[in-house]
């Protein structure tokens, strides 16, 4: 099965002729990592989550489309990573591990204060790991679960 990256930005996905469907699949999805605050008192951002699916989740046949977005990371200050979602089914944020996966973005530093990680609850698929919580000057990050 062949490995397919994707820049920032929406897209879609075919899936391939000669997809065979009793081999194993994954749709996998990072979310961008938050931005971190620097000053004399900085904080770092947080990991984005990672969701997977694969195919005890939802079926995928040739020719069907996978409508994506892939989250950014951002420069601004106080701005959280955005969001990577995946759909098997519509061009919308799925909601169930049968429609496709959603990463969270990690959030941003703050003075002093590293970002915190996105909660698990808060992403889509049936593997989900949240990103390690950003690191402040009163102590390290922690690391993703």
């Amino acid at each position: 099965m062949p490995v397919i990256f994707y820049q920032a930005g929406t897209t879609t996905f075919t899936v391939p002729a000669g997809f065979n469907l009793g081999e194993p699949w994954s749709l996998e999805a990072i979310g961008a990592g938050g931005v971190g605050y620097l000053s004399h008192n900085p904080g770092g951002g947080a990991g984005g989550m990672y969701a997977r699916i694969t195919q005890n989740d939802a079926t995928l046949v040739a020719g069907q489309t996978v409508y994506c977005s892939i989250g950014a990371g951002s420069t601004t200050v106080g701005h959280t990573g955005a969001d990577t979602w995946a759909n098997i089914s519509a061009n919308s944020v799925p909601a169930t591990p049968s429609a496709g996966a959603l990463a969270k973005g990690g959030g941003a530093g703050a003075s002093g204060s590293g970002g915190a990680a996105p909660a698990a609850g808060l992403g889509i698929g049936s593997t989900i790991n949240v990103g390690g919580r950003g690191g402040s000057t009163s102590g390290g990050g922690a690391p993703g679960a």
